[in-house]
């Protein structure tokens, strides 16, 4: 039951099924053992650090487009929407 839990919590922490995997080998609770964990959780704090990167990159690109369509769309149908032109550019 208590490797299911630290299962779930490792999850809970983003860890990868082969970064938990290394935490329930036999040697990471000896000696050693802690350098191991430490480098796991380093892996997983730069990759939570480059996400945040791309994510805060994504918002950027969202709010540009929202702004955009903001600048140039109007409510008439006949004008597309410049939202589905710059979908249709980063795609390309």
């Amino acid at each position: 039951m208590k490797r299911l839990q630290f299962v779930r919590h490792a999850r809970d922490f983003g860890m990868s099924i082969d970064q938990t995997r290394e935490f329930l080998v036999p040697e990471a609770d000896g000696p050693g053992g802690c350098i191991k964990a430490r480098e796991i959780v380093q892996q997983r704090i730069d990759e939570v650090k480059e996400r945040r990167l791309e994510l805060a990159r994504l918002a950027a690109s969202l709010d540009a487009m929202a702004r955009r369509c903001d600048a140039t769309c109007s409510p008439s149908p006949a004008l597309p929407c410049t939202i589905f032109e710059d979908i249709a550019d980063a795609a390309a």
